[in-house]
């Protein structure tokens, strides 16, 4: 439940920055940048968790 309270948090404030930045280039820099970073983290955490379950049935 925190980790959803958390989720929700972060997208309320993803949707507020937005326009007190007035939706420059560089809050999309930023944006962009941390939705690759959290993308490539949980890619990695998938692959991760698959590894240890694939070696736990061999």
């Amino acid at each position: 439940m925190k980790r959803l309270l958390l989720a929700v948090a972060v997208i309320l404030a993803w949707l507020c920055s937005g326009p007190i930045f007035g939706f420059s280039d560089t809050w999309q820099l930023a944006i962009n940048t941390g939705t690759t970073i959290v993308t490539f983290l949980m890619v990695f955490l998938i692959q991760s968790s698959q590894n240890v379950t694939l070696k736990r049935f061999r």
